[in-house]
């Protein structure tokens, strides 16, 4: 008799408290305000299964400004993988690796049908968004994987553009902690331009705010380079083989050469095994050698001027490389100097120039294109 009771107490209470839960989550939903505030700190792959609710939350995590606001709330996003073009030949081949063995990163099976009959190829990657373009054209597609929403912008008159080679020239700048709005910048180096005192860089940058092309014209130092150019701080970064860094302003579209002190001293980019982005700083890696643990990691610092020696061989936290070593993917941990195996190609499947120049940071993101 007594159990019988206590089984009863415990049904009203268990009633009473899915009862109360009800009435608050209705409250939750009828209020706008609060139910943003509780979407904005889920994340983003949750997310996009939430628009499948109902209407208002679609419409709700569809908004533009939802998503620059859950930007700005996670303000710096980890990166879930990255993409290689591992036979720089064939476009087709495109493989993916996660640091995370339980992920799995979308394809660009969406954009097969988009422009020309060709297969996109991936130009440049840039805060969750990517720039792509057809093998055998000269037309751009935007796109984001996450979501895979794409646009295609129309193509740039000027004929400066025609003389950019889009895996050399192409950019994408996009700070979501900015603006919703990205722009994406080709930038032409040709020798025809060059002079004794210095460089003419013919610029096309085309604004997703405005939808629309402009050309400009601008001078700085001597020097050219084939290193691969990232978006970080508000500017397009470059370095010259006669260590010379170029760094071109998006918003107020000056260009500027400054040569860099002779320490530490800047490698030919010969050696470089890594120039980006990561987590808001900008990094660069050398070494000397052919093996890929001989090297050394600098930081630039924010004002542009110089770079700082950030690790040199050991004991350094917070770094996870993954390196690609005869077609094997092996994430290395400089703190705890462990690795392990993330993806074992065939031989044949791999070609040896895959590297950094191949490789695109992916970043899940909620961002419109």
């Amino acid at each position: 008799m007594t159990n019988e009771i206590t089984n009863k107490r415990r049904k009203r209470a268990v009633g009473c408290t899915s009862l109360e839960d009800s009435l608050a989550a209705e409250v939750i939903i009828s209020n706008v305000d609060l139910l943003t505030e509780i979407l904005l700190h889920v994340p983003t792959k949750s997310l996009l299964t939430f628009k499948c609710v109902s209407k208002h939350w679609l419409s709700l995590i569809s908004d533009p400004q939802f998503s620059c606001n859950h930007a700005r709330r996670t303000k710096i996003s980890l990166i879930s993988g990255l993409y290689f073009n591992y036979k720089p030949w064939n476009f087709k081949e495109l493989i993916s690796v996660s640091p995370h063995s339980h992920s799995s990163l979308p394809t660009l099976a969406f954009l097969n049908g988009v422009g020309e009959r060709s297969t996109p190829r991936i130009v440049d990657s840039c805060n969750g968004l990517r720039l792509c373009s057809k093998v055998y054209g000269r037309h751009f597609i935007v796109c984001n994987p996450t979501t895979q929403k794409y646009t295609t912008p129309a193509e740039p008159n000027s004929r400066s553009s025609r003389l950019s080679l889009h895996g050399f020239g192409a950019c994408l700048a996009f700070d979501p902690l900015k603006s919703p709005h990205y722009k994406v910048v080709l930038v032409n180096c040709s020798s025809l331009f060059a002079g004794i005192r210095g460089s003419s860089y013919g610029i096309d940058i085309y604004s997703s705010e405005s939808a629309s092309w402009k050309h400009i014209r601008v001078s700085t130092s001597p020097g050219d380079s084939l290193t691969r150019r990232v978006f970080w701080n508000g500017a397009i970064h470059w370095m010259s083989d006669e260590n010379i860094h170029f760094r071109f302003d998006v918003d107020a579209e000056t260009l500027t050469g400054t040569p860099m002190p002779p320490y530490p001293k800047i490698l030919s980019g010969g050696k470089y095994m890594y120039f980006g982005e990561y987590h808001g700083h900008l990094f660069l890696i050398q070494t000397r050698q052919c093996s890929p643990m001989g090297f050394r990691i600098l930081e630039m610092d924010r004002d542009s001027c110089c770079w700082n020696v950030k690790y040199r061989g050991a004991n350094e936290k917070d770094f996870e490389m993954i390196l690609a070593i005869h077609g094997k993917y092996i994430s290395y941990n400089l703190d705890c100097k462990t690795w392990k195996m993330l993806r074992d190609l065939q031989p044949g499947d791999f070609h040896e120039s895959t590297g950094y120049n191949n490789a695109f940071q992916f970043i899940e993101s909620l961002s419109p294109v």
